[in-house]
């Protein structure tokens, strides 16, 4: 289901060269088993597509994937809001990075 929506959103961005080639999805891989998660991962990079994505349980370390930053929110039941926690996956290893 993914691959029209991808393939088609890398041909419209083809014709708009030097534009954000951004995709942006909510639960893009829920229910996605984990080999499946990675060809995907694979297709965006392969069409040179950035990507922003949300949910639950959501793990871009995969080795189709050779750079990638992304946040886990947090929350404590006993305070208000969330907090973010920045990650950097290399291609090889996860590093928290800490901002400010």
């Amino acid at each position: 289901m993914h691959l029209p929506l991808f393939a088609t959103a890398a041909a419209l961005y083809d014709l708009a060269p030097g534009a954000p080639r951004i995709v942006a999805l909510d639960e893009a891989m829920d229910g996605i088993d984990p080999m499946t998660r990675e060809q995907m991962f694979a297709l965006l990079v392969e069409l040179d597509l950035d990507w922003v994505m949300t949910s639950y349980d959501l793990n871009p370390c995969v080795a189709t994937v050779p750079r990638v930053g992304f946040y886990e929110l947090h929350r404590d039941n006993a305070e208000w809001g969330v907090w973010a926690q920045h990650f950097v996956w290399d291609g090889a290893q996860t590093t928290e990075v800490v901002d400010g």
